[in-house]
């Protein structure tokens, strides 16, 4: 079995952090002869018999990019590297600045073993590393998830011994939602038959009547669509769960308006079940970036600054909690696998704050005392 352990030492004064690897194993594969490029690829393996996303996969794919750059940039030593068998890069670049030398540490620790992951102290030098990047803290909590599963994948498969690995969950910002004037203008019914203003509209509308993801609006089909019962099937949600949503009275009328001008072929037939909802010109299904680059354009258009797309979810679920809606109901429309998020919404948005305070806060009753004062002169 080998040997894994990290030696520090001074280099100009600086304190340099590397690793010792003896008595590599040999012939079957083990923790301490499998490198973490086999390790993920037998993990990318496994996601995808799952069945997941391209889009989870890419996620993951990042995470593993950027833990071979942590390896990369803070173990990575010549006597190491050769044992390894991997090309060292002449210098240690900054993290933050020569991509080219980044991916040149990023493939060096690629070759790094499976069995590093079980170094005392790796999750803490991990964070320590990504801190060191600038990086907000719900960026630094994705990275981590992304690593928690291959190591916990890892575990599964016996390469290391289990643990825990704890993630530090901060609370999502806040953010400014859309305002009801910002709404009324973007809801204005274009005075145009040109079918990308009107797509965009529809679109907008269907956003602020269901709460969305953008990634479940893309995938919606015109067979999804039930315009007799009210009723939208969301076959593509984050937690893996189609669910049929209700529609609204407004939004049934628009989308009935929008197929039958649209969607539909000369003889009045609906142009197939399968064909996707919102499409471009050619009746081509919308990817993701497409829909967010239609709406902000959209959105300027409007003389709307604001041009986010996930801000329609939620701008829905505030409207929502002010008017005093159930939250396990709004939990089903928004598509949550739990109430943490629909939690947090209500926190942020359960009441007019700002109303109340006007009303009942001590300062807004308390008089001066009289006096007058005088402004300091100098």
């Amino acid at each position: 079995m080998a040997q894994i352990r990290t030696r520090k030492s001074k280099e100009n004064g600086e304190t340099v952090v590397g690793i010792e690897i003896t008595k590599r194993g040999k012939g079957n594969r083990t923790a301490e002869n499998t490198s973490l490029a086999e390790l993920y690829n037998d993990f990318k393996t496994a996601q995808e018999d799952k069945g997941n996303s391209e889009k989870t996969i890419v996620f993951y794919q990042y995470g593993y990019f950027k833990l071979c750059d942590f390896i990369g940039f803070t173990y990575v030593d010549v006597p190491t590297a050769k044992e390894l068998g991997a090309p060292v890069p002449a210098l240690k670049p900054d993290p933050k600045k020569e991509q080219s030398e980044i991916e040149q540490l990023r493939s060096v620790g690629a070759f790094y073993p499976i069995a590093f992951l079980n170094i005392d102290g790796f999750e803490r030098d991990y964070r320590k590393y990504l801190a060191s990047l600038k990086l907000n803290e719900q960026t630094i909590a994705s990275y981590f998830r992304s690593y928690r599963a291959i190591a916990y994948f890892a575990m599964e498969e016996g390469w290391i011994p289990r643990r825990k690995i704890t993630i530090k969950q901060p609370e999502p910002p806040i953010k400014n939602c859309y305002t009801d004037e910002e709404i009324k203008r973007l809801v204005r019914k274009p005075r145009t038959d040109d079918f990308l203003e009107n797509r965009n509209w529809v679109m907008v509308n269907y956003f602020l009547a269901t709460g969305n993801r953008v990634s479940s609006v893309a995938d919606l089909r015109i067979g999804d669509v039930d315009l007799d019962d009210g009723y939208i099937t969301v076959n593509r949600q984050k937690n893996g769960k189609p669910t049929r949503i209700p529609l609204v009275k407004k939004i049934t009328r628009i989308l009935r308006s929008y197929i039958d001008d649209y969607r539909t072929e000369v003889e009045g037939v609906p142009v197939g079940d399968d064909e996707p909802l919102f499409c471009n010109i050619y009746g081509e299904q919308l990817s993701e970036n497409a829909i967010k680059k239609a709406i902000a354009n959209y959105n300027r258009s409007r003389h709307v600054e604001k041009t986010s797309v996930h801000l329609f979810r939620h701008t829905f679920a505030k409207k929502w909690i002010v008017d005093g809606g159930d939250l396990l109901q709004l939990e089903k429309m928004l598509g949550q696998s739990s109430l943490k998020m629909v939690q947090h919404y209500s926190n942020l948005y359960a009441s007019d704050i700002k109303e109340q305070a006007e009303k009942h806060a001590v300062i807004a009753k308390t008089k001066g005392n009289g006096r007058k004062i005088r402004k300091r002169v100098v």
